[in-house]
């Protein structure tokens, strides 16, 4: 299990990928807590190879689910989305199909205001996929390249319909890491500086109170946004990888 969920303490979803072990593949896994237990419930492409990353609600009945899935073992990944409407899970067309790409992350506005990224490649780059729901269909939306021949959007996390923040990272060549992180102000979106982060931090998660107080981490280090600048500090179990 990857990505968790709760609405209610009787009412939380989660999900991830089970192994099938006979075509030694993973395939969608999506469970619900009742309050009393953990239930496996089905799902449109449970016996398809693939995952999902990342799950958020805006309501009871308006549940979404990303990942990739394979039409099969061994074929290269296609953005994955699942909707729940309070009964059954869903299947629901993303923008972008094209092959070798994956959402990771997902997050809800309002019914009406969703925003979903991950990344997108080819035999020479790899760039940002950043898809937005407006209530009646998922479109694709230009995010801001870095530059670099490899950009990922690992997360995301939606404070108004006008502060909207991404993190991922960026590889240079000869190989080196760099963080990457954009914010949406509702018209745009822009890459903030990450000048005072270590180079080699590659931010897999954010979360956020307000646009004064974010927090980003991956890999051993934390990185706190106090409005103004980022400032890193090592995890308590930084050494090794995390």
């Amino acid at each position: 299990l990857i990505g968790v969920t709760a609405i209610a303490n009787d009412n939380v979803w989660a999900v991830g990928f089970s192994m099938n072990a006979t075509q030694a593949i993973g395939q969608p896994l999506i469970e619900h807590w009742d309050g009393s237990t953990w239930q496996i419930v089905p799902n449109p492409i449970a016996l398809k190879s693939g995952n999902l990353s990342a799950i958020t609600a805006s309501a009871p009945d308006d549940i979404w689910a990303v990942g990739s899935t394979s039409s099969t073992a061994g074929t290269s990944p296609e953005p994955l989305i699942l909707h729940w409407n309070g009964s059954i899970w869903q299947v629901v067309p993303g923008a972008s199909m094209i092959g070798n790409s994956s959402l990771l992350s997902v997050s809800a506005v309002n019914s009406h205001d969703i925003w979903a990224v991950g990344s997108s490649s080819d035999a020479k780059k790899s760039r940002i996929l950043l898809e937005h729901w407006n209530g009646t269909s998922w479109q694709s939306v230009p995010g801001l390249a870095s530059g670099m021949n490899f950009d990922e959007l690992s997360s995301i996390t939606t404070l108004s319909d006008h502060d909207i923040w991404v993190v991922g990272n960026s590889f240079s060549q000869p190989l080196q890491v760099h963080p990457l992180i954009e914010h949406w102000d509702g018209k745009n979106w822009s890459i903030l500086s990450a000048s005072s982060l270590p180079k080699s931090f590659a931010p897999n998660a954010i979360s956020a109170l307000n646009d004064n107080d974010i927090w980003i981490s991956g890999a051993g280090t934390f990185a706190h946004w106090n409005g103004k600048t980022w400032q890193s500090s090592a995890s308590a179990s930084h050494k090794g990888f995390n």
